[in-house]
């Protein structure tokens, strides 16, 4: 069951004193997006940012941030036929946790 919450997991490594951020292709719809995804069962944001990290980029990390600020994102920006598919909260707003992981060299 979906939680009623989305995350955003945001990888990067430190290069010669300089932050590199990871941007991933999806190729299903040609676009550049930071790790995204939704809460399920009784998951915390963090785990759920662990899962969707493991899950769509394929690494771990024991250095996770998380982001001061949430977002609140109304429901009529998704359409109604993605909106089925959708946990909504009684403030018709789903809540988005944002987190920064250090990525361990290990992973080229």
């Amino acid at each position: 069951m979906r939680a009623p919450f989305q995350i955003l997991a945001i990888p990067y490594r430190i290069v010669d004193g300089t932050p590199m951020y990871c941007v991933f292709h999806r190729a299903d719809h040609d676009q550049w997006q930071f790790i995204a995804g939704g809460g399920e069962d009784n998951e915390t944001p963090l785990a759920a940012a662990k899962r969707e990290t493991f899950e769509e980029g394929g690494v771990h990390s024991t250095q996770w941030l998380g982001l001061k600020s949430l977002s609140y994102i109304p429901v009529t920006i998704i359409s109604e036929m993605r909106r089925k598919h959708y946990i909504l909260l009684a403030l018709n707003v789903k809540m988005m946790y944002g987190y920064l992981l250090n990525i361990p060299t290990a992973y080229g």
